[in-house]
């Protein structure tokens, strides 16, 4: 291998220096700024936490239902049922419905058996619901229905002008009484027809 002269290493450090005096003067353009980036939201979603050891809660506790609730019962207890029996209403199945017809050119009718009601003993008559239907009535006059019953062994006699919702009370073994009139108490004229009748019930007596 040949060696180096002097010049030859002159030469090349020469040419270092030249290289590095070179890149000394070179000029780096900066670096432009990236454009923004986009707006980043970050939702807080609580994430389950595990308590390890002991810890202790203070504050107010809101348990809320998630599914069916399991209750459970320790021990043995004692539950008494008490079997009290609730009042059964009697109007259904002792009900009342009692009606007559009869006409007549009088001031009205009524009398005889088929105008009558037996209140069975036992029981007290109660009646709700009074009605009198009337045809070829005078005119200007209007039909009028009476009822006489026995209320505590005393006679009671009530006159109803039209079909009405009533109270009225007969005592058991009694006989009702119902009779149809013109409301002009005159008598003569066409034959009328009269339509009478009650409904109620039968309260058992104790």
């Amino acid at each position: 291998m040949p060696r180096l002269r002097l010049k030859d290493y002159l030469v090349i450090v020469g040419g270092i220096l030249l290289l590095a005096l070179s890149l000394s003067f070179a000029h780096v353009n900066p670096v432009d700024s990236a454009p923004p980036g986009p707006s980043v939201t970050v939702v807080n979603t609580p994430l389950p936490v595990t308590l390890q050891g002991t810890s202790s809660i203070s504050g107010t506790v809101a348990a809320t239902q998630s599914g069916t609730w399991n209750v459970g019962i320790t021990g043995s207890p004692n539950v008494n049922v008490m079997n009290t029996p609730l009042p059964i209403a009697e109007t259904a199945q002792k009900a009342v419905n009692h009606s007559f017809v009869c006409a007549s050119t009088a001031v009205g009718c009524g009398e005889g058996a088929a105008t009558e009601y037996v209140v069975p003993t036992g029981y007290q008559l109660v009646i709700d619901y009074a009605s009198i239907v009337a045809s070829n009535l005078p005119v200007g006059d209007a039909a009028v229905l009476n009822i006489v019953t026995t209320v505590n062994s005393v006679f009671a006699s009530f006159q109803v002008p039209h079909s009405q919702m009533v109270k009225l009370y007969a005592d058991a073994g009694t006989t009702v009484q119902l009779s149809a009139d013109r409301a002009s108490n005159v008598g003569g004229g066409p034959n009328t027809s009269y339509f009478v009748s009650f409904t109620g019930h039968l309260v058992p007596l104790p």
